[in-house]
């Protein structure tokens, strides 16, 4: 019997390795199609950069086919909160801060610095990032559809947002400062802050490592103006009773009979020898028009030789004002003012005698402080201090002085009164003649007594006013004193003008229509220069003038600091415009330029005969 041949081995015959065959097979049979479809997805659109991030990856058509309807071609656009819908750009974090922003159909994620970095994705929906160091990182995201986009991720050591908000709540109390966040630091600018505001800010610096402080540290502080008087007023009294005798020359005869009463001022009663006549004449030396006082009886009753004089006065003081200077002052700053001088003394030292000066007189010292509510705080020191020759030592003369120290508030504009510095002086003599005078009864004939009783008070008014460059009080100030000094000097030269912010001398402004022409050549006046114009002449408006004098200036405004339009020509026309007058200047038009001209250097027009 014929046994049959087995058939060949063969790993293809085994149910295991026919089956692993199969799989291989039809992975080769399918991967250049799914390598076409990829390629095909991830094709790279032309100039697909949005915002600076990287390309974004738009799928194919073929691709774009086999998605759902409902799939959003559209790129993402970048956003700067994570409250927003999209998809953010960049994102600022601290260390130690996790964040969830939505993601919808996130696939793929890379990180580009994973030790300060980690993220990852929540059900394909959202992404979450957690913070580990300080430094930048870049965040890569792939949808199912193929796009991507780069994000940039900021962390910084610390979370600034409190320290910011702590921070510009507090700038908010001080004008002209301002903060930001750059990085990991927090940005403190401002100009012209005081010194009280530099001083918070440095504190605050102080308290708070992240802030950079970048204002300006000259101190930027308020002007204050003072305006002081010191005032004394005088309670003189100064009273004489009787007769004060004199050598008049000559022989003469007077007496008096009976008491004489407060007279008109002091009157000499001379009787020369050998006439019969008394002429009465005042102490000046005039013999007319002059009255007696009532009461009184002349008579010829001695020879002495002597002229009696008769001054029955009553004198009263008036206050007199010792000194009124206008100080300005620097917010905090101190003002000194002194008006008298220097007295030298000697002094003993080691090297030898040393000579040093004493000042005496009016002297001030005032530290005002303004507040921001504007109320004003000074501190004045105030002396006023006089030589006494009564006394007098090897170093030099005493001094007599009246001083006083104090601190007020006022506000802005108001005046403080500092008074009580009294000073008393009473003095008597008599003025007689040798033995007669001292005669019982009769001796008053040849004796004059003199009281006098001085009292004075010091009286110091301060008003201290808050200022700068634009208060309508110093402007007023200062175009007074122009005019006057205009008035008692005439117009300043060209060169002596003060140049104004942003304007070339030599470049004279236009204004008006015609601005860029050039002035014409004014005609020939036909009448004569006039007297000086003066604005109650005539109504302003519309009317002719002349400029009455070399040197007369058109002016951009009514001030005599102003920007220079054109120097007029002495004769040279202007006419009026229908402007009122400020002050002395008048709006007028010359040529085709319009501007001021101050009242002093126009005239009218007076015909020639």
């Amino acid at each position: 019997m014929r046994t049959p041949m087995p058939p060949p081995f063969s790993f293809l015959h085994t149910r295991p390795w026919r089956a692993l065959w199969l799989a291989l097979a039809s992975g080769l049979l399918l991967a250049p199609a799914h390598a076409i479809d990829s390629a095909a997805a991830t094709a790279p659109a032309a100039g697909g950069v949005v915002n600076g991030y990287a390309p974004i990856l738009k799928p194919s058509a073929d691709a774009r086919a086999r998605r759902s309807a409902g799939a959003s071609a559209r790129p993402y656009a970048p956003v700067k909160n994570a409250d927003d819908d999209g998809q953010i750009a960049e994102i600022e974090m601290f260390t130690g801060e996790s964040r969830v922003f939505p993601a919808p159909g996130v696939a793929r994620i890379a990180v580009g610095n994973g030790a300060i970095l980690t993220a990852a994705a929540l059900d394909d929906k959202e992404v979450i990032l957690f913070a580990n160091g300080v430094g930048t990182s870049s965040l890569f995201l792939w949808h199912a559809d193929g796009r991507y986009q780069r994000i940039k991720i900021n962390i910084v050591a610390g979370d600034l947002s409190r320290v910011a908000r702590e921070v510009a709540a507090f700038l908010s109390t001080i004008p002209k400062a301002r903060a930001s966040v750059i990085g990991d630091k927090v940005i403190v600018e401002g100009e012209q802050l005081s010194d009280v505001d530099l001083a918070k800010i440095d504190a605050l610096a102080k308290t708070y490592p992240q802030i950079v402080n970048f204002t300006n540290r000259l101190g930027w502080e308020q002007m204050v103006l003072l305006d002081v008087k010191v005032v004394e007023f005088p309670v003189d009294e100064l009273r004489e009773i009787g007769l004060k005798w004199s050598a008049a020359g000559g022989a003469a005869l007077g007496g008096i009979w009976a008491p004489a009463g407060r007279g008109h001022g002091p009157y000499q009663i001379n009787v020369p020898a050998g006439t019969g006549g008394l002429p009465i004449t005042n102490a000046d030396g005039t013999t007319t028009g002059i009255p007696l006082p009532s009461g009184l009886t002349l008579m010829s009753a001695l020879n002495a030789g002597l002229g009696a004089q008769l001054n029955l006065l009553a004198q009263s003081g008036r206050s007199t004002v010792l000194a009124e200077p206008q100080l300005s002052a620097r917010n905090g700053a101190k003002a000194s003012f002194l008006a008298g001088g220097e007295y030298p003394y000697t002094v003993s030292t080691v090297n030898g005698p040393s000579v040093l000066f004493k000042p005496y007189g009016v002297k001030l010292d005032i530290q005002p402080r303004v507040d921001a509510s504007g109320v004003i705080r000074a501190t004045v020191e105030t002396e006023v201090s006089q030589i006494d020759p009564s006394v007098s030592t090897p170093s030099g003369p005493a001094l007599l002085s009246r001083k006083t120290s104090t601190e007020f508030n006022v506000r802005d504009g108001q005046t403080i009164v500092l008074s009580g510095l009294i000073q008393r002086e009473q003095a008597t003599s008599i003025d007689k003649v040798p033995l007669l005078g001292d005669l019982p009864v009769l001796g008053a004939l040849f004796r004059s007594q003199r009281f006098q009783n001085k009292e004075t008070e010091l009286v110091i008014f301060v008003t201290p006013t808050v200022v700068d460059a634009h208060s309508p009080g110093l402007l007023d100030r200062a175009q007074k004193i122009n005019e006057r000094l205009q008035q008692r000097l005439g117009e300043p030269p060209h060169l002596s003008e003060p140049l104004q912010p942003g304007h070339e001398p030599a470049q004279a402004a236009v204004v008006g229509d015609g601005a860029g022409a050039a002035l014409p050549e004014p005609p020939q006046p036909t009448a004569t220069v006039g007297a000086a114009l003066t604005l109650g002449q005539l109504p302003l408006s519309d009317v002719e003038l002349w400029a009455g004098a070399d040197g007369a200036v058109l002016r951009l405004t009514p001030d005599i600091n102003a920007s220079v339009l054109v120097r007029l020509r002495r004769g040279e026309p202007v006419r009026a415009l229908d402007l009122a007058p400020r002050g002395r200047w008048l709006a007028v038009q010359a040529g085709e330029r319009r501007g001021w001209v101050a009242s002093n250097g126009l005239s009218l027009a007076a015909p020639v005969r």
